[in-house]
């Protein structure tokens, strides 16, 4: 004899959709499973019946009204274990010179934006995100689950969430990457299903297996194309790039002689313009500007530009190189080597803009030994609680990666060793290798280790949500 359950229809017709794929649903906290079954019963409307567990059937009766009648609910219980992967799919998603994402593989990524800045997060409960503290000023943030490409989002994939800064973060140069790590205590729960779900947290014995050579994945939504990722894939600058010991060492002649080969060899009207020392040889006005930049991009045509074989890059390159042109225009004079320094970060910042695709790579756990030499100019010698590796392959975390899962592997569950902080190139001039492996292959990229961090983020994740 069939049950009549009196449950929102409305609710009934979410049953079909990926999110209960497996036909199985809620109501009034018991589980059922859907069977193709038109019933028998008059009373009953649909052409589906309920089973519980001890094989009882059920069905929806015609006379429920939605207003009062319980809700019926997607199970997705499973989907809340950690560390899950899913299977791979296609997808067109690329990193600088890395490897695609394919289709939703990693549940618990997360994409994190305020006004100002972009990052990436991992999910850890239905109700915290974490990610790296230099990320945000503001208290507010918006998050973007179970996506690859963060523009083809919905209001089911879109949270809202407050911003808690580890307490004893200090946003200095020296300090930038000491408890850089932050969550967001989101104001509704996190939905988990198929793409949605959270890492794991390892325990002491699971940090026992991460060490030296330990394979980190690391994925986030980051940049994926930049004036230096083109001018590395195509050899285009053949001056040689100086390191940050030797930039420290050298007179200021030394660093505007690298700085203006490089230039002449991006910009071939740059003599026209500059001379070696980089002060101006014409007046440079609104009007002759636009001209010296198409002169520019003209005699690009019938050099750089031929080197380049792909039309997109092509694309990209020219629109960089406007770019280029105007910072390097615009950011004169240059009476010092911190106006050289600081010009190289706005170089490093010319991309083609945030394609916000999920991307990862792969690192390799480096000693702490190594660490601390890289480190020896940073806190007097001293090293926080961090973890370097290198790159494997041409792979690099690049903008919009900050706060990036170093994840491992682990009996078929991923593991959060750590959230991104920083990068640590040899070449460190005015094509900073912040998103390509440089030609030195002892570039470092660091995570915040999640070791010390455990009890803390434990702590916040009991929280259902912020309100």
């Amino acid at each position: 004899m069939l049950i009549l359950l009196f449950a929102s229809i409305m609710l009934l017709t979410t049953l079909a959709s990926p999110e209960c794929a497996d036909d199985t649903v809620i109501f009034k906290g018991k589980k059922y499973t859907i069977v193709k079954d038109k019933p028998k019963n008059s009373d009953c409307k649909g052409d589906e019946v309920l089973r519980d567990e001890s094989g009882e059937e059920f069905c929806i009766a015609k006379t429920t009204d939605p207003k009062t009648s319980g809700r019926l609910e997607c199970d997705n219980s499973r989907y809340a274990e950690c560390g899950r992967e899913n299977p791979p799919g296609k997808n067109t998603a690329r990193i600088v010179n890395g490897s695609p994402v394919e289709g939703i593989r990693f549940p618990w990524l997360a994409f994190l934006h305020d006004l100002d800045f972009r990052c990436t997060g991992s999910i850890l409960s239905s109700s915290v995100i974490v990610f790296a503290g230099h990320c945000f000023i503001s208290s507010i943030a918006k998050a973007i689950v179970g996506v690859n490409d963060t523009r083809s989002v919905n209001a089911l994939t879109i949270y809202f969430g407050r911003v808690v800064i580890h307490p004893n973060y200090s946003p200095s140069f020296n300090t930038s990457f000491e408890n850089d790590i932050a969550v967001m205590i989101t104001f509704r729960p996190i939905e988990f299903n198929k793409n949605v779900g959270p890492i794991c947290l390892p325990e002491t014995k699971t940090f026992d297996m991460i060490g030296v050579g330990t394979v980190l994945t690391v994925a986030g939504y980051g940049e994926y194309k930049t004036l230096e990722s083109i001018t590395k894939k195509y050899n285009l600058v053949k001056t040689k790039q100086m390191g940050r010991e030797e930039f420290a060492e050298v007179d200021l002649a030394k660093v505007k002689t690298i700085a203006y080969e490089t230039l002449a060899e991006l910009l071939p009207n740059l003599p026209q313009i500059l001379d070696q020392n980089l002060d101006t040889k014409i007046e440079l006005n609104k009007e002759n500007i636009p001209i010296l930049l198409a002169e520019n991009i003209a005699k690009l045509e019938s050099s750089i530009l031929k080197q380049i074989t792909d039309e997109a890059d092509r694309k990209s390159f020219k629109s960089f190189i406007e770019s280029l042109f105007h910072i390097f225009i615009q950011n004169g004079p240059y009476k010092n080597k911190e106006d050289l320094f600081e010009l190289s970060f706005k170089i490093a910042k010319i991309t083609e803009g945030p394609k916000l695709l999920a991307q990862y790579t792969a690192y390799t756990v480096v000693s702490p030994k190594k660490c601390r030499e890289e480190f020896r100019e940073l806190e007097n010698g001293s090293l926080p609680n961090v973890l370097c590796g290198t790159p494997v392959g041409p792979g690099r975390v690049c903008s919009g990666d900050s706060g990036a899962p170093a994840a491992v592997p682990i009996s078929g569950k991923y593991y959060l060793a750590g959230v991104s902080t920083l990068l640590l190139s040899k070449e460190h001039f005015l094509l900073i290798p912040l998103c390509t492996v440089s030609n030195n292959s002892e570039d470092l990229d660091v995570w915040e280790d999640i070791k010390p961090h455990v009890n803390y983020l434990k702590e916040k994740m009991k929280k259902k949500s912020f309100f």
